[in-house]
């Protein structure tokens, strides 16, 4: 069970438990009642628990109930398990005929979260930081709650599940320039998933920010700010990487994550970067794949069935002779080639082969086709099995990388 995040916002989904706080209260004026510790988990919310000498206070009549202002129950919650709670007022058991009702505030850790009334018989809470012990304080403002009891309800923690991916997979700049991508974070469960950001893992030579997009993939919003992704709701980001130093090629994983939600998983090629950066201008090769599935998987039929996709590229960095090689991330029974295309027909400008070597010059757009020949089966596995088109510079050092998902069917 997650609770190291702050400012969690939970839907506010009952216990079939109740915690019933009618009773409580001193007889004297502004008196305050702690019932200490009482803790809100499913095993122990039905019944009135008192630490007093007598049993007054749970009369469950109600006699007493918050008789005088500034009379206050004050509930201490030390179960790490509980999001917030919901206080409902109801009148006591046998009704009094003085029992009209005022108002009261109802307080979180010394902060004003509502006012319940007979007009707003309700008010709902989250608990900031779940792990630390939570103060409830349900206080009369006008001396007129008289004969009501009041239910707080504790409300579990629903964890959100959420998935991620980024495009560009890789990107090569020179010191002092941006490393941007793009990313989505995609909510799977049925609850909002709340305040969701993301934040790089790995450490490098490099300032980090990101930023929510709009279905365009133009900035909106704040800076490095949290976001909540509704039930079934994606979120696309943008964000990137000031490189303040060189950068020898590194992987850099991601925590995509949300405060009620364990972070993303990890799939290398899928929502990480392979990051570099040098002292002088390198060539950065952008690509982009496409499948004829248009799912970003390439589906080879039977085991002895061959497919294709293709792979669009730009050269935001500087000339360089670029080789582009494929392969799979593990072994796998497919064969496999490569060949630049050209860009208006996808027609092979030479015979594919495992690698294919070309100048790229800057602002340039080379396409490719891959080519894919089952030879065995390939479950699928989108995570593990995949192909990878790889380009590197003159020096071998990688300037760019795409992949696809494979299987046979």
């Amino acid at each position: 069970m997650k609770t190291r995040k702050n400012t969690v916002k939970p839907a506010m989904a009952m216990v079939t438990a109740l915690f019933l706080l009618g009773g409580y209260s001193a007889q004297t004026a502004a008196g305050t009642v702690d019932i200490s510790p009482t803790t809100l988990s499913n095993s122990n919310l039905s019944g009135c628990v008192s630490t007093l000498a007598t049993d007054l206070e749970c009369n469950p009549a109600g006699i007493n109930l918050m008789d005088n202002e500034d009379d206050t129950i004050r509930l201490f919650s030390l179960d790490a398990d509980v999001y917030g709670f919901d206080v409902i007022v109801v009148p006591s058991v046998p009704p009094f005929a003085n029992s009209d009702i005022g108002s009261a505030s109802v307080l979180l850790n010394d902060e004003l979260v509502g006012i319940i009334s007979t007009a707003s018989p309700s008010v709902s809470a989250v608990f900031a930081d779940p792990s630390i012990t939570q103060v409830i304080q349900i206080v009369n403002t006008d001396a007129a709650l008289l004969n009501y009891d009041f239910i707080t309800t504790p409300v579990p923690i629903s964890e959100s599940s959420i998935v991620a991916a980024s495009l560009p997979s890789s990107r090569s700049v020179q010191v002092g320039s941006l490393a941007s991508a793009f990313a989505t974070i995609i909510n799977t469960s049925s609850s909002t998933a709340t305040a969701c950001s993301i934040s790089p893992r790995t450490s490098v030579s490099a300032d980090f920010a990101y930023q929510t997009t709009d279905a365009a993939n133009a900035p909106v919003g704040t800076p490095n700010t949290a976001v909540d992704i509704p039930a079934g709701a994606s979120q696309n980001f943008v964000f990137g990487f000031m490189p303040t130093a060189p950068i020898d090629p590194t992987e850099v994983s991601f925590d995509y994550d949300c405060t009620n939600s364990d972070p993303a998983p990890v799939t290398p090629g899928v929502n990480t970067l392979l990051l570099s950066a040098s002292s002088t201008a390198v060539p950065d090769i952008v690509a982009l794949t496409a499948t004829p599935s248009g799912d970003g998987i390439v589906n080879l039929p039977g085991t002895n069935g061959s497919n294709a996709f293709s792979v669009a590229t730009v050269n935001n960095g500087a000339t360089d002779t670029i080789t582009a090689d494929v392969v799979t991330t593990v072994s796998l029974p497919v064969a496999l080639s490569i060949c630049e295309s050209n860009p208006a027909d996808g027609q092979c400008l030479s015979a594919p082969a495992s690698s294919t070597t070309s100048t790229v010059n800057a602002g340039f757009t080379p396409t490719y086709s891959v080519f894919a020949t089952a030879t065995g089966t390939v479950p699928f596995d989108p995570a593990l099995n995949r192909i990878v088109v790889t380009f590197r510079d003159g020096g071998g050092v990688v300037r760019g990388r795409t992949s696809v998902a494979v299987r046979t069917q």
